[in-house]
């Protein structure tokens, strides 16, 4: 078996159908699907007991948080690749497809991902992994670098478009349970710094806004898990220097992110400390006194400035 494809529910009743449909529709078929209900309160498991499908395995357990529900999946998988689907989400008829296609191309590569749209609340479509990586020539793309692909055109991927080989997890360990904030991106960072990526640009995800709560979460300033990782991988005789000068850069183009969201919900003070711990060599110029200046801008005009450049986006 190639795939092993991990559905992790909980109360999902109300759109887990089209999740699993896009699933089934794939035009590979060379998967199993493993749904891992995680104490779901509502008619999630009758919704799963009406498919007949020999492919699908559907796992109860109590309630313990997404990480912990992905972790069971991976423990009880027998493909050789595992993909991940949220359930509120739905996978295009190519997805394993071009999974495949990446893996044959680039059999040294143990990461690989694919492009995604999002759908919003309005049902338009926007290809946004077509968007961030306009820049890169090629539709399909190796690298030794994750991280030097995610500091150079942004956010290119979602848990949805990811797939990797089983065995990774034997050297970067399970998905961190408890973590609320941040818990995929743990994971799939942890595979940068140990792994080569392919990446595919043809879009084989939809990434449904009308199921996400979003929108108030611009303002929440949280320091990413994997932060507390990084001075043990920085001193890690098993990281290539090339992949620990990346992620010196990845964590000082953290701290003005996190700056710039200080700023925006009013909170200047931690802003400021922020960017007095900067490491000035390792960020960009531009972004740097661009956040300066908004140190001395009122937050409420940057604020109603932001909303109405993501109006479209958000409502």
């Amino acid at each position: 078996m190639m795939f092993s494809v991990i559905i992790p529910a909980y109360n999902a009743e109300h759109f887990i159908d089209a999740s699993v449909i896009s699933v089934l529709s794939q035009s590979c078929d060379d998967y199993e699907l493993i749904i891992v209900d995680d104490g779901s309160q509502d008619g999630t498991r009758e919704k799963i007991s009406a498919y007949s499908d020999s492919r699908i395995k559907y796992i109860y357990q109590d309630n313990g948080g997404v990480s912990s529900a992905r972790n069971r999946g991976i423990l009880e998988s027998n493909g050789e690749f595992v993909c991940f689907l949220d359930s509120d989400d739905e996978w295009k008829a190519n997805h394993l497809e071009v999974l495949q296609s990446l893996i044959k191309k680039y059999d040294h590569c143990s990461l690989f991902i694919t492009g995604y749209d999002i759908r919003l609340n309005n049902g338009v479509l926007i290809h946004k992994s077509a968007e961030i990586l306009k820049h890169v020539p090629m539709k399909q793309f190796a690298s030794d670098n994750g991280f030097d692909v995610l500091l150079k055109n942004g956010y290119f991927f979602n848990t949805n478009t990811m797939c990797c080989r089983k065995k990774v997890f034997d050297k970067v360990g399970l998905f961190e349970v408890g973590v609320k904030n941040g818990e995929d991106d743990d994971m799939w960072f942890r595979i940068f710094i140990y792994y080569p990526i392919a990446v595919s640009k043809v879009s084989t995800t939809v990434y449904d806004r009308a199921n996400c709560g979003a929108t108030g979460k611009r303002l929440d300033v949280v320091e990413p898990f994997f932060m507390k990782r990084v001075e043990g991988i920085l001193i890690a005789d098993d990281v290539p220097s090339f992949r620990k000068d990346s992620l010196l850069i990845w964590r000082e183009e953290n701290k003005l992110s996190r700056a710039r969201q200080f700023i925006l919900n009013g909170n200047k003070r931690e802003a400021i400390l922020l960017i007095k711990r900067l490491d000035l060599k390792k960020i960009k110029k531009k972004r740097y006194f661009q956040t300066l200046l908004c140190c001395v801008i009122p937050s409420k005009i940057i604020k109603k400035f932001i909303d109405k450049r993501d109006s479209g986006y958000y409502n």
